[in-house]
């Protein structure tokens, strides 16, 4: 799998207005599922959401316009605005093949650019004025 940086004020993202909660993943008997349990980043310990963006690409020599989700980090739901822009701060994109010899991308962020860092409570986090 390759991992790659990308400029989120180079490349352009409209949010659509959808933002969902990432679930844990369990083992059962049969098999993997999902859990009702909201999944938290592993770093900072803030609950995963996911924002979901339109952005241009393209596909066998073709302009194409692509769906996709984009993980974030946050103590709350974001808000975005569905049909306009947004900004990612720390956007990745991780590539890799499948098994049928497509590509499939995933997009993981820190934040939104206009969310303010931090930590979950319980997590190290400072009230504001104190240094982490």
């Amino acid at each position: 799998m390759a991992i790659y940086a990308v400029d989120s004020k180079r490349q352009q993202m409209v949010a659509t207005g959808n933002v969902t909660p990432v679930n844990e993943w369990m083992d059962t008997p049969n098999g993997r599922r999902q859990s009702d349990q909201q999944a938290r980043d592993a770093d900072t310990g803030m609950l995963l959401w996911e924002v979901e963006v339109l952005y241009q690409s393209v596909s066998f020599g073709k302009n194409v316009t692509v769906t996709a989700p984009v993980q974030v980090g946050a103590d709350a739901q974001p808000s975005v605005k569905a049909f306009t822009p947004v900004e990612f701060v720390d956007l990745m994109c991780s590539a890799n093949v499948t098994k049928g010899g497509g590509l499939r991308e995933s997009w993981r962020a820190e934040r939104l650019a206009d969310d303010k860092p931090g930590r979950a409570a319980g997590q190290g986090a400072k009230p504001e004025g104190q240094a982490a």
